[in-house]
């Protein structure tokens, strides 16, 4: 197969953008070899954000401002960046995750869902909802 027919190919096979970037390249070895440039540069890339997003992962706590629906929605987020970079966790250690966030004042309600509850089978819908019930009591009684 000639250069010409590679390169056409390799060319057929790209975004615009990446065409623009590797169209003043002479021959298909130095096209593939910017394209691997720049997708090992992406690599990298992505892997920082992953190291920056389980990193976030480790230390999050639940804010004081926040409730229980916000304080999970930052969560999932954080989780769907995660899973976008091929970087994920067992829903038991979302879970041991949550109950870790709380702030001192869910003390007796952590170990009450400890140890009422197998945790390697709790859901985190399921937690969330037992949760938010329990912050309703919270509230109702001025905590």
């Amino acid at each position: 197969m000639s250069h010409h027919r590679v390169k056409d190919i390799i060319v057929g096979a790209i975004t615009h953008d990446e065409y623009v970037r590797i169209g003043d390249k002479t021959s298909a070895k130095t096209i593939y070899d910017s394209l691997i440039s720049t997708f090992d540069g992406n690599e990298q890339v992505q892997e920082a954000k992953a190291g920056l997003l389980i990193q976030q992962y480790e230390l999050f706590k639940m804010q004081d401002d926040e409730d229980i629906g916000a304080m999970f929605s930052r969560f999932q987020t954080l989780v769907s960046g995660l899973k976008v970079l091929k970087k994920s966790y067992t829903t038991y250690a979302h879970v041991l995750k949550i109950l870790r966030s709380l702030p001192q004042q869910w003390r007796p309600k952590i170990i009450a869902i400890e140890e009422a509850k197998d945790l390697k089978k709790l859901s985190l819908e399921a937690l969330i909802s037992n949760l938010k019930s329990h912050e309703m009591v919270l509230k109702a009684d001025g905590a």
